[in-house]
């Protein structure tokens, strides 16, 4: 009998802490989701944000009062190309490929890294001139005999924190030779300083400058301030998959694709830029190497630049 009542016993208690058991799980579950609901969303954890080093924007008001004194945003003191036509956007643009043949078939979607003007007026003697459009304390000049950039001028300012790369200038024909001696030099390129004409060096098909504004750090506070100031919120708001689509559907290739044949392409194109994150007046991206730079929009930052 007393077995009995102790075996009864026994059960009554496994049953009344495996109910206390099932309580803490539940219990458990509802606490996690609530925490849950508290956690910011994926998507939202690589959105750029201004990374202010100087609350007081000094830096920023230096290089407006430099480069643009009357403050509205249109940079008369700024030449670079002056008369030259858009022939290519930033960012989402028509994009080639190589066919069978090893020639570039268009209507295809590439992220732009720069951008495209030809067509610039004629100054001093020089067809479609290229000036320096800011001082640069340093230079470097690289040849790839033709190919991709064809030549890359690259032009730095560490003071305001980016770099200018200008394209498809061929060093024989097209850069002024003391030009070209000062940036194989790496010296100082002053504002106002002709660098030659636009050329059709390298993959290329017709004369032209490709333009590139690059932060030397993660990102350019300056540019960053000048965008926020000039777009406001838009400047921070990722390409959302509708507007991705719309962009997709001007070229020939995607006119007739599914939204998730553009979307798949889309990530596709990313991926190869190390992109992530994207709008048509910057993206964000990681090289190989784990450091993470900004390019940026130049006809957006200085109206047509």
């Amino acid at each position: 009998m007393n077995i009995f009542i102790i075996l009864v016993s026994l059960g009554i208690l496994s049953m009344i802490v495996g109910g206390i058991m099932k309580l803490f799980k539940r219990r458990k579950k509802v606490e996690k989701k609530v925490i849950q609901s508290f956690v910011v969303p994926m998507e939202d954890y690589d959105h750029p944000n201004i990374m202010v080093r100087d609350p007081n924007h000094q830096l920023y008001d230096k290089f407006i009062k430099e480069y643009d004194p009357s403050k509205d945003f249109k940079f008369n003191n700024v030449a670079y190309r002056p008369g030259a036509r858009n022939t290519c956007p930033f960012g989402i643009s028509n994009g080639f490929k190589y066919n069978k043949f090893n020639k570039m078939e268009w209507g295809y979607v590439r992220m732009h890294t720069g951008v495209d003007r030809a067509g610039a007026a004629e100054r001093k003697g020089i067809k479609d001139i290229v000036y320096s459009p800011f001082t640069f304390n340093r230079s470097v000049f690289t040849d790839y005999n033709g190919k991709g950039y064809g030549s890359l001028i690259q032009l730095f300012n560490d003071e305001y924190g980016f770099e200018m790369r200008i394209a498809h200038m061929n060093p024989n024909k097209d850069i002024l030779k003391w030009t070209l001696g000062e940036l194989k030099n790496g010296h100082k390129i002053e504002i106002g300083w002709m660098l030659g004409k636009a050329g059709n060096y390298g993959n290329s098909s017709g004369a032209h400058t490709h333009t590139e504004f690059i932060s030397l750090d993660d990102s350019c506070e300056v540019f960053d301030i000048l965008l926020e100031e000039k777009y406001g919120d838009a400047a921070y708001k990722e390409t959302t998959p509708a507007q991705v689509i719309k962009e997709y559907k001007k070229q020939s290739k995607f006119k007739n694709a599914s939204d998730r044949t553009i979307l798949k392409d889309w990530e596709a194109v990313k991926a190869y830029r190390g992109c992530f994150f994207y709008n048509k007046y910057k993206y964000k991206f990681q090289r190989p190497s784990g450091l993470k730079y900004t390019r940026y929009a130049s006809n957006y930052l200085f109206n047509g630049l």
